[in-house]
């Protein structure tokens, strides 16, 4: 068990900041190669999380900046990433 503030944050959780194959947006999803978004960066997350982003990121206007998640990276997303992972809408 690990306090942060008066918070306690149980093992089990921080293990699953180690884990190399859980999404790092949700940090729920095992991503696998069957639900798996990547992009020319090599980062990747679980489809639904990125596709929620970019969906969110295209309706707030900000279609020519979508850049990747991981924090730190300056990588945007190309133009077919950004159709693989969101409907023609």
């Amino acid at each position: 068990m690990f306090e942060f503030g008066k918070i306690e944050i149980p093992k089990e959780t921080l293990d699953l900041f180690d884990d190399p194959n859980i999404c790092r947006i949700c940090f729920s999803e095992k991503v696998n190669p069957n639900n798996i978004s990547q992009i020319s960066c090599e980062h990747y997350f679980c489809d639904n999380c990125i596709k929620t982003y970019i969906t969110t990121s295209i309706v707030n206007g900000k279609v020519l900046k979508i850049k990747c998640l991981m924090g730190g990276c300056p990588k945007k997303y190309l133009d077919e990433e950004i159709k693989m992972n969101v409907s023609e809408e």
